[in-house]
């Protein structure tokens, strides 16, 4: 339960995915729509082809591809009466909104919390196996420093965005954009690799819609 966010970000992690945006809309009508959009080089796509094998490859995903990048896009829909059912276990088919918790505050007022447990992101990449040494000897393996340092250097740079959209933010932890209508979290990937202490838990917007 609520676990959503973080297989989201492995997922797209250990699939080459070096950006994910995550746009969440609330309707006047209490309609939700989501959209996820994974970017990776396409240089990176066409030379791995495990890669190829695991990218883009959720029901109803679409993948384009322009000169430069290799694009996966997912949507999703799902109202505030839903997530409201599927915090408290009502809903038999949960979908996205079982990644987000929601307090209604009155007066077309909610309060939308994403749990963000990064810590179990951490650890789940901590109990990834090591890669196999290559070379006459084990010397030639690299050291967990030494990956970790490959691994800061390709990913530095690019970041995890969560936005979510409503007629207006009142509050929120991250960032206040889109003349008031847009509350946004950065989450830059090398933080989450280094376990970064300032990286935030949840991600909680107060919306009027």
């Amino acid at each position: 339960m609520h676990k959503m966010i973080i297989v989201l970000l492995l997922s797209a992690f250990l699939s080459g995915c070096l950006d994910m945006d995550l746009e969440m809309t609330i309707l006047d009508d209490g309609t939700v729509e989501t959209t996820m959009v994974q970017k990776m080089a396409r240089q990176l796509y066409e030379l791995t082809p495990d890669v190829q094998k695991q990218f883009c490859t959720e029901e109803g995903a679409i993948k384009t591809v322009d000169e430069e990048t290799v694009f996966c896009t997912l949507f999703a829909s799902t109202t505030l009466a839903a997530i409201s059912e599927a915090n408290r276990g009502e809903a038999d088919d949960m979908g996205m909104a079982q990644a987000i918790r929601i307090e209604r505050l009155g007066d077309r007022r909610v309060k939308l919390i994403f749990p963000l447990d990064l810590s179990e992101f951490k650890e789940k990449m901590e109990s990834l196996p090591s890669p196999e040494p290559r070379g006459p000897s084990p010397v030639d393996a690299p050291s967990p420093e030494q990956m970790q340092e490959v691994m800061r250097v390709a990913f530095a740079g690019h970041s995890i965005v969560l936005m979510i959209i409503a007629q207006e933010v009142l509050t929120t932890n991250g960032q206040i954009e889109n003349a008031g209508k847009t509350a946004k979290l950065v989450i830059p990937v090398t933080d989450l690799l280094s376990g970064s202490p300032e990286l935030p838990d949840r991600f909680v917007a107060e919306l009027r819609y």
